[in-house]
């Protein structure tokens, strides 16, 4: 008697809506962005105050009126988010006696409509051990669920023992990682990369995952970095009634945005990443091999363990002759140079060189790499070659020392000035002829010498030369250490990369005649003008 009386108190409750839905908010993890509600079970006013689903769900399901509470939570819910805006969505989990119940699709669909809500907004979740009773019918429900446009999500992953068959069975939208492994995943590796394995699973086979439990920010920070996008849980919001479920809707546009996960939750993460599935390491595999820079891993033996075709080549070996030799025994000549580099990383030790082998210029960064608690267990070695660019700068500078002896032996001073403007060099023949140091002419000194009348147009023609490339043509009175005025013709122009670049100026200086008339100096500060390396 006593178990009739709580059923029909059950009973009561349920025709009188007395047992409510709670809302618990599902948010986009990078964001928090607001995108829905999973509905829960609350029987706040019981006989037996506040009671829990596990205090009821269970008499609803031996009882027989689990389909009767379903639709009436359902429909509170419904009437509820139906004010909300058209993108929300609510999640609503489904027991095993409802698996069998063929006509559920056309029952839901009765309740959502009525309450004026759209059947693809609704998510039903179904646990992995709700499918294990009568399979092919609990299929088929689930089937014409999915017909009616409600998206299916399979809870709990991972802790049944048919998931996979499930997954390739059913047309599921939505796999939800247990709070469980979430809840654990920042202290124990084997759970992170589990998490890790679901979140792959879910991308491979193109469904949303969703992480239940997270409670705290190095949780949410972790998920990102693993690729998952959407989640729930204390640190979002606990479930609560509808009133303050809609206050959260309405105040959606005020949230504040978190920060990006920390470098060190990022690097933590990357213990994990081998878990993943083949589609992931194809994609870091395809980063590792199309580097510009040539790329090896080396373990604590200094032995090759990776390493891409770029270093390859560098090493005029094949990849093959590589692959499980020591550096002193692939490159024995190389190794005596950089022995002591690599025992330096293996200390923890991080260092960048340049190296020249075989007549080539290399620029060379040893990394230790370390696992999760520290510990060194290799060398990261990143190698680019730069002897392009040393024998573009060698021809270079031969071009600029040739130039320059080329015009000493002229009536014009050569000079030479970087992209920017900035003075390089000025052929001595500058002092014979202004009595002025070489030095006080380098970078933006040249200006502090000017007549104050010609600075400004000197300083526009200069601009429109650097910022165009074109050359320039310009005369101005320069004072000279006897405070005479000299006539100056002043002509340069640009050499330019193969990509149209200005690499440097060449120029030289004519003497036009003096003007003996003194006047006082303009600084370019007073201008309000000067050239820099950020013009």
């Amino acid at each position: 008697m006593p178990m009739l009386s709580k059923y029909r108190d059950l009973r009561r409750a349920i025709r009188d809506d007395a047992i409510v839905p709670y809302f618990q908010p599902v948010v986009e993890l990078s964001n928090r962005r607001l995108l829905g509600f999973e509905v829960l079970a609350r029987w706040p006013e019981s006989k037996r105050g506040f009671l829990g689903p596990a205090d009821f769900i269970r008499q609803a399901e031996e009882s027989g009126l689990i389909q009767s509470l379903t639709e009436s939570l359902m429909c509170q819910a419904c009437k509820v988010a139906s004010t909300w805006p058209g993108s929300l969505r609510l999640s609503v989990n489904l027991s095993t006696s409802q698996l069998r119940n063929r006509l559920l699709a056309r029952q839901l669909r009765s309740v959502v409509e009525g309450a004026g809500f759209s059947m693809d907004r609704i998510t039903m979740e179904i646990t992995e051990s709700a499918l294990l009773g009568d399979v092919g019918t609990a299929r088929d429900v689930v089937r014409s669920l999915k017909d009616a446009g409600i998206r299916l999500a399979i809870d709990d992953f991972g802790t049944g023992y048919s998931s996979l068959n499930h997954l390739r069975a059913l047309p599921f939208d939505i796999l939800k990682v247990d709070a469980s492994f979430v809840r654990s995943m920042t202290l124990r590796r084997e759970d992170r990369k589990i998490v890790a394995a679901v979140v792959g699973l879910g991308h491979s086979l193109g469904l949303t995952t969703v992480a239940e439990g997270v409670e705290e920010q190095v949780q949410s920070e972790m998920l990102i970095c693993l690729g998952c996008h959407v989640g729930q849980g204390w640190l979002y919001g606990k479930a609560v009634p509808a009133a303050e479920a809609t206050e959260m809707v309405n105040a959606e546009p005020s949230r504040e945005l978190p920060s990006y996960p920390s470098q060190d939750v990022a690097l933590t993460v990357v213990s994990a990443l081998e878990a993943l599935p083949g589609e992931r390491l194809a994609q870091l595999r395809a980063i590792y091999e199309g580097a510009p820079v040539g790329i090896c891993f080396l373990d604590r033996q200094l032995r090759y363990v990776s390493l891409n075709q770029r270093l390859a080549e560098i090493n005029n070996l094949p990849v093959e002759a590589h692959l499980g030799r020591t550096v002193a025994a692939v490159l024995p000549r190389v190794y005596e140079v950089i022995r002591f580099r690599l025992d330096a990383a293996l200390k923890g030790e991080a260092t960048a060189f340049e190296i020249t082998m075989e007549g080539r210029s290399l620029l060379a960064n040893y990394q230790p790499a370390r696992d999760e608690v520290g510990e060194v267990v290799g060398v990261s070695v990143a190698v680019i070659d730069v002897t392009r660019r040393k024998q573009a700068e060698h021809a270079l500078r031969e071009v600029e020392t040739q130039y320059l002896r080329a015009a000493g032996n002229s009536s014009q001073v050569a000079w030479t000035a970087d992209p920017n403007g900035l003075i390089l060099d000025v052929h001595p023949q500058w002092s014979l002829l202004t009595g002025l140091p070489q030095e006080e002419v380098l970078g933006n000194g040249w200006q502090q010498s000017l007549h104050p009348d010609d600075l400004p147009h000197v300083l526009s023609e200069w601009s429109r030369s650097i910022m165009t490339g074109s050359p320039l043509d310009v005369e101005y009175r320069i004072r000279c250490a006897d405070g005479d005025w000299l006539w100056m013709h002043i002509r340069a122009a640009a050499r330019k990369s193969e990509q149209g670049q200005v690499v440097r100026w060449y120029g030289t200086a004519e003497e036009m005649g003096r003007e003996a008339r003194g006047h006082p100096p303009v600084s370019s500060a007073q201008t309000g003008f000067a050239f820099s390396e950020q013009s």
